[in-house]
C-alpha cells in the first residue's frame, strides 16, 4: 500500500513540475506512466482510502496538466494561424534583392 502512495504522489509532482517548466516530453511520459499505473490497478488488490485520495489529487493534477496543454495548443494554433496571414509578406521580404554594397576585403 505504502508503495502504490508512494508511488501516485511522486507521479503526481512529477506531472507538476514537467507542466510548469513546459516540458510537454516528460509530460507526455508521465501520462503515459499514469496510464499504466492506472490500469495495473485494476488487476490487483483493491485501492485503499488513502490509495483512492492520492488517485484522486492526481486526477486534480492531470487535469490542470490537460488545461495548460490545452492553453499552449491553442496559442500554437493561433501563432501558426498569424504566420499563415503574413506568409505572403515574409515570403516578398525574403525574395526580395537588395543591392548591397560588396563588403570590403
Amino acid at each position: 500500500m505504502a508503495e502504490r502512495l508512494d508511488l501516485l504522489a511522486a507521479l503526481a509532482t512529477r506531472l507538476r513540475a514537467a507542466t510548469a517548466a513546459r516540458q510537454w516530453a516528460a509530460v507526455g511520459r508521465i501520462d503515459g506512466e499514469i496510464a499504466a499505473l492506472l490500469e495495473s490497478f485494476r488487476t490487483g488488490f483493491p485501492l485503499s482510502s488513502a490509495e483512492r485520495q492520492a488517485v484522486d489529487a492526481l486526477a486534480a493534477v492531470h487535469g490542470l496538466a490537460r488545461e495548460v496543454c490545452a492553453d499552449e495548443a491553442a496559442r500554437i494554433g493561433r501563432r501558426l494561424a498569424e504566420m499563415c496571414t503574413h506568409r505572403d509578406g515574409w515570403m516578398a521580404y525574403a525574395l526580395t534583392d537588395y543591392d548591397l554594397p560588396e563588403p570590403r576585403a
